[in-house]
């Protein structure tokens, strides 16, 4: 009885974070010319997970962060949108004292269930990917390295590109990647390479917001024998 009550309030968990979602990306696809879509052999309730090897996230004046495991998993809501949730394991600062989020392993940094869209990355449509979006309390994480340095991360959003499959391909397999640029900032900003910035940031101790990067790759697929196609 109660596996299935965790269970139940998981899908009413992520039914409101779905009803959040279409409200918090509706002007970003009034906005945007991006029609990049999915095809699911099943249509409802498609859950993917994905696992990378390691992750690094960077913060301007601050360090550069290195987490040993990293892991995620995410449901499509529509042809278009989902809810996704990234964590961060075995994450150390530089002085090699353990960050950890409030309720979790230490070592372990675990994001908040946010929004995504589908969105291309770049003016001709040939790269693609994910707009994660905050959530309404507007916070990506938060966590703690030592009792001194209290973390937040916030923003406006995070890109990430889906590098594995190619379009018009189906498979259940997936691979996001999250990558940078230059130092702080990620590789990709914008939805089709124009318009808003996302970024996300970072205050230590309610300090002011500086500019943050995450480095990581996430190889995984799709639950239940689920194959998808994205579609241009």
């Amino acid at each position: 009885m109660v596996s299935k009550s965790r269970a139940l309030a998981r899908r009413l968990s992520i039914l409101a974070l779905a009803l959040c979602a279409s409200l918090a990306l509706a002007s970003v696809t009034a906005g945007s010319a991006s029609a990049l879509s999915v095809s699911l052999t099943k249509k409802t309730g498609a859950s993917f997970f994905t696992e990378g090897g390691g992750a690094t996230f960077k913060t301007l004046g601050v360090e550069e962060f290195p987490c040993q495991t990293s892991s995620g998993t995410g449901e499509y809501t529509s042809p278009t949108t989902g809810v996704i949730t990234l964590t961060l394991r075995q994450c150390a600062n530089r002085s090699g004292v353990s960050c950890t989020s409030p309720g979790q392993a230490k070592g372990t940094i675990a994001m908040a269930t946010v929004p995504f869209q589908l969105v291309y990355l770049d003016a001709a449509k040939t790269k693609f990917g994910i707009l994660m979006t905050p959530p309404a309390s507007g916070v990506f994480a938060s966590f703690n390295c030592s009792v001194f340095l209290n973390c937040v991360w916030k923003g406006n959003g995070l890109m990430g590109q889906i590098t594995n499959p190619p379009l018009n391909v189906k498979s259940n397999q997936l691979t996001l990647s999250f990558a940078e640029s230059a130092p702080y900032t990620q590789q990709f900003r914008q939805i089709e390479g124009t318009g808003t910035i996302y970024q996300l940031t970072e205050s230590v101790n309610n300090g002011s917001a500086t500019a943050m990067s995450l480095i990581a790759t996430e190889s995984g697929g799709y639950l239940e024998g689920i194959e998808g196609t994205f579609i241009p």
